[in-house]
């Protein structure tokens, strides 16, 4: 539907438009599978400034949909690096290293994955996300040492944040790889422990 009526639109595009349809357009045609169509439209309006960042990570998930696996590599880390005062284009370069990273995760090219992951902003909103990946980044290559890093960094946030969740997890069996199970044993108890206590609270408020 959405394609059908953007593509009855005639006559010269107010100027206040003039970026916003073509992103728009992108958009629906990513949503319909063209994204060959998707991906010269965005093309031509990564340089505009009201649509800074957002265009280049559009273009670089329509890369990987259509299959351009190194070139939508090569976009997102562009995007990842975009140097802004304003918050959302700074949360949309997190976003992107993020995506990159998780996908060369899912890859199994976990140092390549490390790196996106390690730029995403520690208070952001996908840092939890970047900091459960980078341990699993670091457990990939069985440095067991350093994924303990974000993964206590993650395990002292909030409980109920999924990510947070299975870094309580994390840190108990990358202290089992190091042979230190003594440390493991006691945290996976903690974990048990704070589990408990948050299904205890969601039974109080049902």
């Amino acid at each position: 539907n959405a394609l059908h009526t953007i593509e009855r639109l005639e006559g010269k595009v107010p100027e206040k438009l003039r970026y916003a349809e073509p992103f728009l357009r992108a958009q629906i045609y990513m949503a319909n599978g063209k994204f060959t169509d998707a991906i010269k439209l965005l093309k031509d309006i990564q340089g505009e400034d009201s649509l800074k960042g957002f265009s280049g990570y559009n273009l670089g998930v329509a890369l990987f949909q259509s299959g351009s696996e190194e070139d939508a590599i090569v976009q997102l880390g562009k995007v990842g690096q975009i140097s802004s005062g304003r918050e959302a284009v700074q949360a949309i370069g997190d976003k992107a290293n993020l995506v990159l990273g998780f996908r060369l995760l899912e890859a199994e090219r976990p140092a390549e994955a490390k790196q996106y992951l390690d730029r995403v902003r520690l208070q952001g909103p996908f840092s939890n996300q970047a900091l459960l990946g980078a341990g699993w980044a670091a457990a990939a290559n069985g440095e067991y040492d350093r994924a303990l890093v974000p993964w206590t960094i993650l395990a002292r946030r909030n409980i109920t944040d999924k990510s947070v969740q299975e870094g309580m997890l994390g840190v108990p069996y990358a202290y089992a790889k190091l042979d230190i199970h003594g440390k493991a044993a006691i945290l996976y108890g903690k974990a048990l422990e704070s589990y408990s206590k948050e299904i205890e609270r969601l039974d109080r408020s049902i």
